[in-house]
Formats: C-alpha cells, structure tokens, sequence
C-alpha cells in the first residue's frame, strides 16, 4: 500500500464531494476517533479506526464494528495524542504517504500540534494536510519541486529546532541559500512565477503552506 487518508476529528467544512475523491484515490483509509463521522455520513467504511474513542459517538463506533474495520483503542491517558499513533501505524505497515484530512477546525492548540507532527514525522513518509484550498507540508533536509500554477500563493516558514538554510526557485522572491530565523517570517505571501517550483534546505526544515484557490497575497 502506498497512499493513506486519514480523517482527523476537525470539522472543516468542505465539500462531500472533495472527501470522497481523496478517500477514493487512497489504499488505506483511516480514521482517527471521531473522524468517523465525516465517513459514516459518507457511507465510506474506514479500513482502521484509531484512537482512545473519547469523541466518536456510540452509534459511529457500533456501525465501524459492524461493517468490519480493524479497530485500535487505547486508553484517554497516554503521551501521544490519536493522531500521533494514527501516524505511527502507518510508518509500521509501511505507507509512504498521507493525506491529513478534516485537520482543521476550532481548535487551533490541536491544529499547533498537528503541525509539530509534520515534522516530527517527515524523514519517515511524506505526509501533508489537505483540504480544498489549501495544502501543508515540510521540507526537511532535502528538495521538492512541485508542479504549480503561476500566480500561486506560498508561505514558508522554519520548523524544528535549527535555524535552517533555504533556496527558493520558481518564485517572485527566490532566495539561494540563505538562513530563515524563526524570529524573521520573510517567508510568508510568496507567488510561483512559472509551472514548477523548487524548495531546498541544505540544513534543518520548513513548513510550507500553498493556497490552492488563491491568486493574490
């Protein structure tokens, strides 16, 4: 199996259409505690149901069960938040890449965490938030190049606990090895200027965010 959808327990309202492409498209689909409901709802059955089952309701859980997902619960007290191990299990069966879906939501602490997690987990499959308008991913110690439209909007920033060396190429502000401190967010509103650009840290790691459905800063 190469790709997996994983649904979290945010509600980011888009559309049913969007959720069933990517749950489609996946080898593996996943879902995190309450990212049950968005699936039931959808009448699409999760392969894995993971998480200490706090959020999902009795009725989500009963209907997982009955239609014969493999279901992991562990106890509410634990270091790791749902979407930790969720992650986690992936990396033991093997998956090479992820999508993060229904990520957002109203609580930004959780969203904060979310995004540590990107980086705690990105030299061991590629992993990135998806939602209709918007796609998260980080850059650490290596380079992506990405096919784009012109006119994108990028944002960069510094992720990790170094400071790290960066090269842009395909934007209107391309930069060749340079430090981005994490005091200095010279990285946000950035615009792809041709059908392919590039990110490179030659040290440490970024956290890139490109809009979608947006040509303007």
């Amino acid at each position: 199996m190469n790709l997996a959808a994983v649904f979290l327990g945010g509600n980011d309202g888009h559309s049913d259409k969007f959720y069933r492409e990517k749950a489609n498209s996946a080898d593996l689909i996943v879902a995190v505690d309450s990212g049950a409901e968005v699936l039931r709802r959808l009448n699409i059955v999760p392969h894995l149901l993971i998480g200490d089952m706090d959020s999902i309701s009795p009725e989500t859980l009963s209907w997982c069960s009955s239609m014969g997902t493999e279901i992991k619960k562990f106890l509410s007290e634990k270091d790791e938040t749902d979407t930790e191990l969720a992650i986690d299990e992936l990396v033991k069966r093997g998956i090479k890449d992820a999508l993060l879906l229904t990520a957002t939501g109203e609580r930004p602490d959780h969203f904060y965490a979310i995004l540590m997690l990107l980086y705690a987990f990105s030299k061991k499959l590629e992993l990135k938030i998806l939602t209709e308008e918007l796609e998260i991913g980080v850059v650490h110690n290596e380079e992506k190049s990405f096919v784009v439209s012109t006119k994108e909007v990028w944002s960069i920033f510094p992720i990790g606990s170094q400071i790290p060396v960066v090269t842009l190429k395909g934007f209107k502000y391309s930069i060749t090895e340079k430090e981005m401190p994490f005091d200095k967010p010279y990285g946000v509103s950035n615009i792809s200027i041709s059908s392919s650009v590039s990110i490179k840290t030659s040290r440490g790691a970024v956290i890139y965010y490109r809009w979608l459905k947006r040509e303007d800063c």
